[in-house]
Parts: structure tokens; sequence; C-alpha cells
């Protein structure tokens, strides 16, 4: 999911599917969920995996720019890349060592959000830093990387 802004109905979007990932987290089940966002669009993981300077950007439309240069697109909008044909177009282009690449300089990310002490927002037990860029995606491919052996 997308942290896409501070503003109320953005904070209320990403408000509700916390809240739904605490009730199934919550239930007697045998799933478990965990936060896998990013901040501000998904397009921040994206570029991870091609050479990127992940500095923060003031607006989520700002990607744009370097997503159509990292991938050689030519998308207008950022909703371009998000029907199936030209999405698959960009995971061709991802290979499982820019996955490895983008979930360190993720990390990277990470790191640099504590050193210049920004404090983590908490919701209902789900920690993530308002400020951008900052994503757990990383953390979830993580998990499955490891489950699987990878790395």
């Amino acid at each position: 999911m997308d942290y896409e802004s501070n503003e109320e109905f953005h904070q209320k979007k990403f408000f509700g599917m916390l809240d739904e990932l605490k009730t199934i987290n919550t239930r007697k089940s045998s799933y478990q969920y965990g936060l896998g966002y990013s901040n501000l669009a998904f397009e921040l993981w994206l570029l991870l995996h091609k050479d990127y300077n992940f500095t923060a950007l003031a607006h989520r439309k700002n990607y744009i720019d370097p997503i159509n240069k990292a991938y050689g697109t030519k998308f207008e909008r950022m909703k371009d890349n998000k029907h199936k044909e030209p999405f698959d177009k960009l995971l061709s282009q991802i290979s499982l060592q820019d996955v490895i690449r983008a979930i360190n300089v993720a990390e990277k990310i990470r790191n640099i959000q504590v050193a210049n002490g920004n404090s983590m927002a908490d919701y209902k037990g789900f920690r993530y830093f308002r400020d951008n860029p900052d994503l757990t995606v990383n953390e979830c491919i993580k998990w499955v990387f490891m489950e699987c052996g990878i790395v």
C-alpha cells in the first residue's frame, strides 16, 4: 500500500487499511499480515531496483520522470503504469539481483531516517515514518526470500 501524503483523505485511507490488518491479525486464524508500504508511492520501490538517488520528493507525481528515465518509458501520469501491460513491461526489466539491490537500498533509507532523528509514527502497533522517503515493502520481500533461501 502507498502512504501517499499527510492529507486527511490519504490518512483515512492508510489508517483504514491498517485497521483491517489489525483486525485480521487479532483473529484466531492461520493468517498473519505485516505492513508493506511505500512512502509516497509504490514507484519508489520500483525505482530502488535501478540506479536511483532516493531523495525525498514533494509529491508522488514527481516519480514519473525518474520512472521514465530508469525504465525507458514515456508515462505522462502516475496511473499510466498501473495497467497490466505497462506494468508487466516494467517487471520484465527487473532481475533477481535488482530486487536484492532494492532491499538493501530500502534498508539504507530506513537507516537514514533514524540517523536524521526522524521519529516513527505508531498506529495500532504498526510503525512507519511519515517523512518520505520510507518503505517496508522490502521487509516483506526479504522475508519471502529468506523463507526460500535466496538471501
